[in-house]
C-alpha cells in the first residue's frame, strides 16, 4: 500500500514544473505581434498575461527581476489594447521595482519603454 504522503509529493512536483513553466514559457508576446486580433484574443493575451504574473509570484525563486519584466509584459498588454491608464499603473509598477538595489540597467530601460509606450498610446509623439 503507498503512503498517504506520495500523492501530496508527486502533486507538489507537478504543480512546481507546471508553475515553472507557465511563468516562463506562455508569454503573450505571439498574440501582441500579431496585425490584427479580434476581442476574445484581446482576453485571452491580457488573461496569458496575468498568469504569467501570478505563476511568478508563487514561485520561490522569483526575485525582484521576474517583477519587472511581469508589470513591463502587462503595461505593454495594456498599451496594445489601447488602455493608456491600466499601461500607465503597470509601467509605474514596473519602474518602482526598477529602481530598487541590484537590478540590472536593461530592467530600468523597460520600464521606461513601458512609460513612454503608454505616452504613445495616448496620443502623444
Amino acid at each position: 500500500m503507498h503512503s498517504p504522503l506520495i500523492a501530496p509529493n508527486v502533486t507538489y512536483i507537478l504543480l512546481y514544473f507546471l508553475l515553472e513553466w507557465l511563468s516562463v514559457k506562455k508569454f503573450p508576446f505571439v498574440m501582441l505581434d500579431k496585425p490584427a486580433r479580434n476581442p476574445g484574443e484581446d482576453e485571452e493575451t491580457l488573461c496569458v498575461g496575468f498568469a504569467s504574473y501570478w505563476h511568478w509570484t508563487q514561485r520561490s525563486d522569483c526575485e525582484p527581476g521576474n517583477l519587472s519584466i511581469s508589470y513591463w509584459q502587462l503595461s505593454r498588454i495594456y498599451a496594445v489594447l489601447d488602455q493608456a491608464e491600466n499601461a500607465r499603473r503597470y509601467g509605474e509598477r514596473c519602474l518602482e521595482v526598477s529602481q530598487g538595489e541590484g537590478m540590472l540597467p536593461f530592467h530600468l530601460g523597460y520600464a521606461y519603454e513601458a512609460l513612454a509606450r503608454r505616452e504613445r498610446g495616448r496620443g502623444c509623439p
